[in-house]
């Protein structure tokens, strides 16, 4: 009986050490995801993320916050999660996610994409448009669920200290299609847009700057048969040498372009 007991005793053992084991892989694997989800936060400060990757990025957080509630209805919702570092390119594309919603707090929602003291400027002047977070959403049109934005072209901007410098995105919109913020010509015709957001470095992932310009080489509405539009084609443009005037004396490092033709895009076969 002793023996049987001893036997008893080890076969219990065996089976303490299964379950042990098993609940060791699966802490692993929870600190295996715990590292994923960290992966994917760098991941998503990348330059190179497309509006439709980072908007499906931004509304999986939206969910996961929202507890599965789904929408952005009744729950409270942030443009981007304090725990990650988002750039100009990934904001700007949050803004027009944001804008796209067809909800009851959709300008509550656009409040939390700026800073409190963003400003909206002329790109060719400098000059104030409009200042402060709440006269910038009230300066946006109500019946909302007529207009949708669409940024057609990119001209992200980044220095070699990211973690000092802002990045800068140059967003092209065809005539009425910027997120609340378009261009107008003589009689109040809406033009082609461009819009520069700058988001600084300190954490708050917020828009912290917004300059406007009417897009005059028609950028951003160039037809996809007419061919890609290139880094060259930015760079070269009416509106171009003002938005270096506006990177003087805001960043120290090294300046780099990332040019996006979302109407174009390369095939790999």
């Amino acid at each position: 009986m002793e023996g049987r007991r001893d036997r008893s005793s080890s076969s219990d053992g065996r089976r303490e050490m299964r379950r042990g084991g098993s609940g060791d892989r699966r802490g692993r694997e929870r600190r295996g995801e715990g590292g994923s989800r960290g992966s994917r936060g760098r991941r998503s400060s990348s330059s190179s993320s497309s509006p439709e990757a980072v908007r499906e990025r931004g509304s999986g957080r939206d969910r996961e916050e929202a507890g599965g509630q789904g929408g952005i209805e009744g729950v409270k919702e942030v443009c981007s999660p304090a725990d990650m570092s988002f750039t100009a390119a990934q904001l700007a594309d949050r803004l027009v996610e944001v804008y796209n919603q067809k909800s009851s707090r959709r300008f509550e929602a656009l409040a939390e994409c700026f800073a409190p003291d963003v400003s909206l400027r002329l790109l060719k002047s400098g000059a104030t448009v409009v200042k402060g977070v709440q006269a910038l959403t009230a300066s946006m049109p109500a019946d909302y669920a007529k207009h949708t934005a669409r940024v057609t072209r990119r001209l992200f901007i980044t220095t070699s200290l990211p973690s000092e410098d802002p990045s800068f995105s140059m967003d092209f919109y065809p005539a009425g299609q910027g997120p609340g913020i378009n261009a107008f010509g003589k009689g109040n015709v809406k033009l082609d847009t461009i819009l520069v957001f700058e988001v600084k470095s300190d954490g708050r992932n917020v828009i912290n700057q917004v300059w406007i310009a009417p897009d005059r080489d028609g950028i951003a509405s160039r037809r996809e048969d007419q061919g890609a539009v290139t880094e060259l084609s930015v760079l070269s443009s009416k509106a171009f040498p003002q938005v270096a005037a506006v990177l003087q004396g805001r960043v120290k490092g090294k300046i780099s372009y990332h040019m996006h033709d979302y109407l174009h895009m390369a095939t790999i076969s």
